[in-house]
């Protein structure tokens, strides 16, 4: 096995007998990805981005002067007025959406749902990756490639049962009995949390 840094160019090459080469890379998104888009978003909205290159810029004699100034000041343009949040808010929702679930023993978490009750011990399940937004009525909650909506008033159990790794369920905060079992029952039945009273 090889072990090849990120961004070493490389080229397999095998001997005369027969071989397998089967690469494994790593995925990740890079600051370099976010200042792409950043600067996509920049030329897109700010109009002094799309502007032509000045006449003659590729003449030998062209004074580049006036133009690195203007380079200059589009740098400066970008920095004082970055649109990080959304665009960081993009690559969260591609990231998020693209794990994919590992339900192990969902069936049997499941099949516990009738004999559930507010002195049942729970909790998050397992490495769960989540993103959680308020909006304004609902609270949207973004797990394994879906979006499920909550009602607002819900919102702090929510917050409180995906941040636990083990809790009764009367221990959540925000909600009626009724409330706090229907809330459990339905994070269990969309994998989020698991049950771990027998």
């Amino acid at each position: 096995m090889a072990y090849i840094p990120r961004g070493i160019v490389h080229d397999a090459q095998s001997g005369e007998g027969v071989s397998l080469h089967i690469t494994a890379g790593v995925l990740a998104y890079t600051w370099t990805d976010l200042l792409l888009e950043l600067l996509a978003d920049a030329c897109l909205n700010d109009p002094a981005f799309r502007k032509s290159l000045p006449p003659g810029f590729a003449r030998q004699e062209f004074d580049r002067s006036q133009a690195a100034g203007t380079f200059l000041d589009l740098l400066r343009r970008l920095s004082e007025k970055p649109n990080f949040e959304p665009i960081l808010d993009r690559f969260m929702d591609e990231f998020v959406s693209a794990c994919p679930p590992l339900l192990r023993g969902q069936v049997a978490q499941i099949a516990m749902l009738d004999h559930l009750s507010t002195a049942s011990v729970v909790g998050a399940r397992p490495r769960l990756i989540f993103y959680l937004r308020d909006e304004g009525e609902v609270v949207r909650l973004e797990c394994y490639g879906r979006t499920i909506k909550f009602p607002a008033r819900a919102g702090e159990a929510l917050r409180f049962a995906l941040s636990h790794s083990e809790f009764a369920v009367r221990d959540l905060p925000g909600l009626d009995n009724a409330g706090k079992l229907t809330l459990v029952r339905r994070l269990i039945r969309e994998g989020l949390l698991v049950s771990m009273s027998h």
